[in-house]
């Protein structure tokens, strides 16, 4: 595949070009090999540009989708390269399109480093321009990403109305014009925020939809959401070993395929699971492969989390008591200096368990 796009596109065959370069890198995204694909979309718009074919469209969405995928396996520093030279390519091609992904990499990359606010304007400025597009695919993207802030920041009611936003366009437009992976994203996020709500029943149908665009893309990302929304489910009917057993299933699939950054949410994921199920000692360990994953991909937010994770599981265990409620206490007071409702009920809640227990 790749040896057959950079034979057509030194012959200037440009559509031939483009066409086997697509499939080459749907196949090599289907197959999980995601340090391939981020060499070969460098080299598809490396070879695009020296080349002068004319499609310098192409060239600014391979540079995008290197972009994107390498803030999936959580390569910042590979995301912030492919991004630098987009924005004078961007607005060169006036690829408003291209300007809002754009908008919603740097918005992620920002709330990865735990930066609420700078975040929140990205976010709301690349919906604002998805909105004047008319782009139902990019307004749901968009809304996603709001719901992700939303959720950080402690407000399910706001995080609730633009999930059903964005749920409502995919019932409008189908598959027409929307991306199935994005919706994948969206689906988790909504199980994951009707189950902290109590709404079940609608969600295990959002887990069937889940579980059919796995099968269309074949995609390992999405095979591990559905693992990840399984998991959810099943702790809402207090099933919490057949949980942690999906959630184990999608770690190892994450890690095998390279997906670093949905692997840190697993995990997240699986340490808290193992708190509420009192498996103190387990979660110590899963805390703390948590906090050497994301301070390797300096993922500050996971980094804050697993901290405090291992503070409250070392207290109530007993260990080093007076250190660990000492962590809790300070975490307590930079989330209420921050104002971040969903930090400050979490570590009160840590704090009152720890001390109940003591």
């Amino acid at each position: 595949g790749g040896t057959i796009a950079r034979w057509n596109a030194m012959a200037g065959r440009r559509r031939q070009t483009l066409n086997a370069a697509e499939a080459y890198l749907d196949w090599l995204r289907r197959e999980g090999m995601g340090e391939l694909a981020l060499g070969a979309y460098k080299e598809l718009a490396d070879t695009l540009s020296a080349n002068v074919m004319g499609a310098p469209h192409a060239q600014a969405e391979f540079m995008l989708s290197r972009a994107e995928l390498a803030l999936e396996m959580a390569k910042v520093e590979v995301c912030r390269s492919s991004l630098a030279p987009l924005s004078a390519l961007s607005e060169q091609l006036r690829d408003e399109r291209g300007h809002i992904r754009h908008r919603l990499l740097l918005g992620q990359m920002t709330m990865q480093q735990d930066d609420l606010e700078e975040a929140r304007v990205h976010f709301d400025r690349a919906l604002e321009a998805a909105r004047a597009l008319k782009d139902p695919d990019l307004v749901a993207r968009s809304l996603v990403a709001q719901a992700s802030w939303y959720d950080r920041y402690g407000d399910n009611t706001n995080a609730q109305r633009v999930v059903d936003g964005a749920l409502n366009l995919y019932t409008r437009w189908g598959t027409s014009r929307m991306d199935l992976i994005s919706r994948a994203v969206l689906l988790t996020r909504a199980i994951n925020l009707m189950c902290a709500r109590g709404m079940t029943g609608r969600a295990w149908s959002m887990l069937d939809d889940l579980k059919r665009i796995s099968e269309v893309t074949g995609r390992p990302s999405v095979q591990a959401r559905v693992a990840w929304a399984q998991a959810r489910l099943l702790v809402e009917r207090g099933e919490y070993y057949p949980a942690r057993e999906q959630l184990m299933w999608a770690e190892q699939s994450t890690k095998q395929h390279g997906l670093t950054a949905l692997c840190i949410e697993v995990v997240r994921q699986h340490a808290q699971f193992a708190l509420n199920a009192s498996d103190w000692e387990g979660a110590l360990g899963i805390v703390n492969e948590l906090t050497q994953m994301a301070k390797a991909h300096e993922d500050i937010y996971s980094v804050q989390r697993s901290l405090d994770m291992n503070a409250f599981a070392r207290a109530m265990m007993g260990h080093d008591v007076e250190e660990s409620l000492g962590r809790l206490r300070a975490s307590a007071g930079l989330a209420s200096s921050r104002h971040i409702p969903k930090d400050i009920h979490r570590l009160n809640d840590f704090l009152a368990l720890s001390l109940i227990h003591i």
